[in-house]
Formats: C-alpha cells, sequence, structure tokens
C-alpha cells in the first residue's frame, strides 16, 4: 500500500472501520481527547502566553500544537487496552515535532517537511524493553517507540 493510499484509507476511516471488531478503541479515544480538551479549556492567555498548571508556552505555537495533536489523534488507531494518557502524550510530542519540521514556528511553513511528515507513521509498541525503531514502507515511513512497562 502507498502512502497515498494509506493516507486516504485513515482519512476516509476505511481502516478504522476494519478494524473495528478487532477491539474497543472508543475508551481510549474519548479520554486522549477528554485530556486534549481539559488542557485546552484549562489553559490561561496572559500577555502572550498560555499557561497550564506548571508550564508557559508561547500561545501562537501552542494553539498550532492543540490543533496538530488533535488532528493526528483523530487519525489514530489504538492497540488493545491502550491507554488514553499515553494516547494523548504521543501525538502531542509528534505535532511538536512536526511544527519544527515543517518550518511553521517560524511562519513560513516548508512544503518538502510537511511532505515528508504527511507520510510518516507514528506508533507504540507493546514490547516490555525501551527502544525506537523505524522503517521504510513504500511511499512512507514508520517510526515505533517502545516502553518499559511498569
Amino acid at each position: 500500500m502507498s502512502a497515498a493510499q494509506l493516507t486516504a484509507s485513515v482519512r476516509s476511516g476505511r481502516i478504522k472501520q476494519s478494524l473495528r471488531g478487532v477491539h474497543d478503541d472508543q475508551a481510549a479515544l474519548q479520554a486522549a481527547r477528554a485530556k486534549l480538551y481539559r488542557g485546552e479549556r484549562d489553559s490561561a492567555l496572559r500577555d502572550r502566553y498560555l499557561h497550564d498548571e506548571l508550564i508557559r508556552y508561547l500561545g501562537v505555537l501552542e494553539r498550532k500544537r492543540f490543533a496538530h495533536t488533535r488532528d493526528i489523534v483523530n487519525r489514530v488507531i489504538p492497540s488493545p487496552n491502550e491507554d488514553g494518557v499515553y494516547l494523548e502524550m504521543l501525538p502531542r510530542q509528534a505535532a511538536s515535532i512536526e511544527i519544527f519540521l515543517r518550518n511553521e514556528h517560524r511562519g513560513t511553513p516548508n512544503g518538502r517537511m510537511t511532505d515528508l511528515c504527511n507520510r510518516v507513521l507514528v506508533s507504540t509498541s507493546p514490547s516490555f524493553g525501551p527502544g525506537a525503531n523505524s522503517a521504510k514502507l513504500t511511499g512512507a515511513n514508520r517510526c515505533c517507540v517502545s516502553e518499559v512497562e511498569n
């Protein structure tokens, strides 16, 4: 499957629909969306900064990051027993990387890097050791991150 076909399948919902019977991903997605919503709702804009409980972020970039995170969460197909908190955290970090790679933090988006970001699949792995790997697919790249289970 090419990157364009994969992207079209994910955006149209065909992939998610075909996996729907495998496990119930709604609880994890709802938890991730709720965490993202609370983060946006509870952030206070003062001066040019969005403040959460502990940290302040440049408001323009943080709003952009919330939007990217929402987009990524809406494309996710959670694995069985996925934790909604982690499900929101990984796309949030991926959104930060995408903003930087796409040069959006400077207000001059880089089309080449935007295209590259659109062809990278980010996933987690249920393995029991820390690590990361990547693989080149037909027209796309896959990045996989695993973590230690507590």
